[in-house]
């Protein structure tokens, strides 16, 4: 019988003594210096950006769509623009404007380019064909999610180490 209530004799007793000890915490947390305290804080979410919503969402639903609305593409838009390689410029002083360029894809295909023409995965457009260059102007992306214009310069005899 003493076994029993050994036991919950040992319980009682430690039951006070944490009391005890939770009552002097309390004691010393209320002594604290107020500088040490910090200062109340609420979050106020008007104004803020959603940290959980995909801030370049909007963007690339905008680009997707604009291709969606295209047909079938051709071979010069299957590839990116760094890939073609120019291996012919056909120019008239007289009339630049009529300026032609001979590209090669990647699969030894040939095509003629001229000014005006889409090119590349990114809809690139064919500005300029200077004597010994194309200049293709491309839409991308950049991390803040907003577009802007890049040019290629595809060059027709590239220096080595610039291919």
């Amino acid at each position: 019988i003493c076994i029993m209530f050994l036991p919950s004799f040992a319980q009682a007793e430690n039951a006070s003594s944490v009391k005890e000890e939770s009552e002097k915490f309390i004691e010393a947390l209320s002594n604290i210096p107020e500088w040490i305290k910090p200062p109340a804080y609420r979050y106020e979410a008007r104004g803020k950006v959603d940290p959980f919503v995909p801030f370049i969402n909007k963007v690339v639903e905008r680009l997707a769509e604009k291709k969606r609305k295209k047909g079938a593409l051709s071979p010069l838009e299957r590839v990116d623009v760094t890939q073609l390689k120019v291996i012919g410029i056909l120019w008239e002083p007289e009339n630049s404007n009529q300026a032609r360029a001979m590209v090669e894809l990647p699969d030894g295909k040939g095509f003629i380019l001229e000014k005006g023409m889409v090119v590349g995965r990114n809809e690139g457009k064919v500005v300029k064909i200077t004597p010994d260059t194309v200049i293709v102007e491309e839409e991308s992306m950049n991390i803040f999610g907003e577009v802007e214009k890049k040019e290629v310069v595809l060059k027709l005899h590239p220096k080595k180490g610039e291919e």
